[in-house]
């Protein structure tokens, strides 16, 4: 036969009560010590939110004014009308990690501050930006590449201006048919 417990008066079988709630026999002894002394007998798991491993907001936000210097271009062509922004072509997420890491060093109260690892910072670029590392294999129609060449190449100003015209036209037309 079960070893006998008082709970509340009633006297009750241990085993049966192990085995019902499927818990250890150290529970119900933590349990009735501490109901025995008169302490509370809660649950406090995740009360302490303090989070010791927690980065400071300062170390945060230098990585998100970092990233916002960054420059970014809007997609013209394919992507047009998107609120979504581009990286220059070239750059990768990690090239932009270690021009972080060299800004970094120079910053004179680096001694109280954290550097971000890798993986925090992407954290960081992805929850709070919206910008598509990847570039696009071609951002402009052929036509406005043409009329970029023919900017570049004018001889004087009366010719520069009529192409800025027609490639202005070009451009209405496109949002007009879009």
């Amino acid at each position: 036969m079960g070893q006998k417990t008082t709970l509340a008066g009633v006297q009750i079988c241990k085993d049966m009560f192990i085995n019902t709630l499927q818990i250890t026999p150290q529970k119900i002894t933590v349990c009735l010590k501490k109901n025995r002394t008169g302490e509370t007998i809660q649950d406090e798991r995740g009360h302490n939110v303090a989070g010791l491993n927690k980065l400071p907001e300062d170390d945060i936000n230098f990585a998100k004014n970092f990233i916002e210097r960054v420059p970014k271009y809007v997609s013209h062509y394919r992507r047009n009308g998107t609120e979504r922004e581009f990286l220059p072509p070239g750059t990768t997420l990690i090239s932009l990690y270690d021009n972080y890491k060299t800004e970094f060093k120079s910053v004179p109260d680096k001694d109280f501050r954290t550097c971000l690892s890798f993986a925090l910072f992407k954290k960081v670029f992805y929850d709070n930006f919206n910008l598509k590392v990847k570039t696009l294999k071609k951002d402009t129609c052929n036509r406005c590449d043409k009329y970029s060449i023919a900017k570049q190449n004018s001889i004087d100003q009366a010719q520069r201006e009529a192409v800025t015209k027609q490639h202005e036209d070009h451009l209405n037309l496109a949002d007009k048919l879009s």
